[in-house]
């Protein structure tokens, strides 16, 4: 009987893990020197980008629900120069595509978008 149990629990654990996907993007900068990497998850919201030692979490000041999200990145400009800024040069936004709600990475942390155009700090 336990051997059949055994069997069930490894079934399930594995259908519960491949159901989390992960997807990332990849932005190159300058003349493809530097490299910017973000993995995420789909139906969590979850993202890390490769920083120094390997991933880094962008962390959420609330856990989000199971969803679909969306995420897109960017360079970012610096708006004196028009030259691509080298120090944290990329934008990352995620999206909830069932409810609408939108957050930007700010560092290690997300920032939510506010419906009246303005973010929370």
């Amino acid at each position: 009987m336990s051997r059949y149990l055994l069997i069930l629990l490894l079934s399930c654990s594995g259908g519960a893990l491949s159901s989390q996907q992960y997807s990332y993007h990849a932005l190159a900068v300058g003349n493809v020197e530097k490299w910017n990497i973000v993995r995420y998850q789909v139906e969590t919201g979850r993202a890390w980008y490769v920083g120094k030692g390997g991933f880094v979490e962008i962390m959420d000041v609330e856990a989000q629900p199971i969803s679909i999200y969306e995420f897109s990145v960017t360079n970012t400009v610096d708006a004196k120069t028009s030259a691509l800024k080298l120090d944290f040069n990329w934008q990352l936004i995620r999206i909830n595509t069932k409810t609408g709600e939108t957050w930007w990475a700010s560092k290690d942390k997300w920032i939510k978008v506010n419906e009246n155009g303005s973010s929370s700090p």
